[in-house]
């Protein structure tokens, strides 16, 4: 049985969130269920809530998975983690 893709928000995502979340990046982005993601990129949910604080994605849900999507084009939530693992 599918859910209905719904958004979450920041308050929300540490108790929903039980899976590893995808994140995408502007190398591989692939279009399912109205969002993008690259699968096997996980990051922490502390990074994935400051991320949806910023504003630069949300989580939505599909198939009862969870997924944290960029909002927008995705560029600067690229941008961002790609900041993040340089170390700045």
């Amino acid at each position: 049985m599918t859910m209905p893709v719904s958004s979450l928000t920041a308050g929300e995502l540490k108790p929903a969130a039980r899976e590893a979340l995808l994140v995408a990046t502007t190398a591989s982005l692939s279009r399912v269920s109205g969002g993008w993601y690259t699968p096997g990129r996980r990051i922490t949910l502390r990074v994935a809530d400051q991320l949806i604080q910023r504003g630069l994605a949300r989580v939505e849900i599909s198939g009862g998975r969870h997924k944290l999507v960029p909002t927008g084009s995705g560029k600067m939530l690229a941008d961002v983690l790609r900041q993040r693992r340089a170390g700045r």
